[in-house]
């Protein structure tokens, strides 16, 4: 199984957009920049199967930006709303295993704990920067969903 666990792009700045959190879209640089390296991404990596998204605006607009450069649609799902823990990223990416290349679209720091989970035990310490991608490819991931080894 493989899945591409992403940052949304850069969004106007918490301390500056006036509205809700969840209503924050993405500046015009973040898109240019998102298509074009999510281009790139897409030109050597395997085009997703499908796309999750937050509800967040800025997720759903980053998760339109790769589903318009890959050909398939965006599915919005709240639990990876930011905040969301652990255990609801493995069960979602475990409701879609039959898409592979998956690609969530989610929040940090949500997204470096799953990574931080999947591939260290929460050992590793990282932050996704806004736009990133992880590629994750490995038998941990399957296991984990397989066995439901959920927090």
């Amino acid at each position: 199984m493989i899945v591409y666990l992403i940052r949304h792009a850069h969004a106007e700045d918490r301390e500056v957009f006036k509205g809700r959190d969840l209503d924050r879209p993405l500046t015009d640089r973040g898109k240019v920049r998102a298509k074009r390296a999510f281009a790139r991404f897409f030109n050597i990596y395997d085009k997703p199967a499908a796309v999750l998204t937050s509800a967040a605006v800025r997720s759903v607009e980053t998760a339109s930006i790769i589903s318009e450069l890959c050909g398939v649609k965006y599915d919005i799902r709240e639990r990876l709303n930011p905040g969301a823990k652990i255990k609801d990223y493995l069960e979602t990416v475990s409701d879609w295993r039959h898409a592979s290349p998956l690609a969530v679209v989610g929040h940090e720091p949500d997204l470096s704990e799953v990574i931080s989970f999947i591939t260290g035990g929460k050992a590793l310490r990282l932050q996704l920067k806004k736009g990133s991608i992880a590629h994750i490819e490995d038998s941990v991931l399957v296991n984990l969903i397989q066995q439901k080894a959920l927090l």
